[in-house]
């Protein structure tokens, strides 16, 4: 069998997990949620952790308001939230995010 094994029919998994350093626009670090093979399909998340390694952040789900912040050495998990999309704000900041 290739790597990845196929997806499962009906059952849209994201695998998304990023490092990067933030900006003042949340246009400099969109993320949209695709399926992991048939990659133009949209998926949901059913989790979302953000940490701020150096430097707050705010995050957004529509790429325009502020959903959240996450202070400096802090980390956020959300469970059972369901998102097609995250954007991430904070002038020279570091930041992790992991979506399942």
């Amino acid at each position: 069998m290739s790597f990845p094994g196929p997806a499962p029919d009906n059952v849209y998994s994201v695998r998304l997990a990023a490092v990067g350093t933030g900006t003042a626009l949340f246009s400099a670090n969109e993320f949209e949620f695709f399926h992991p093979v048939r990659t133009e399909e949209q998926v949901w998340s059913q989790g979302i952790k953000i940490k701020a390694i150096s430097g707050a952040i705010e995050f957004s789900f529509d790429g325009t308001d502020i959903h959240g912040r996450v202070a400096a050495g802090e980390t956020v998990i959300f469970y059972d939230r369901h998102e097609s999309a995250i954007a991430i704000r904070g002038a020279t900041s570091t930041f992790e995010l992991e979506v399942w």
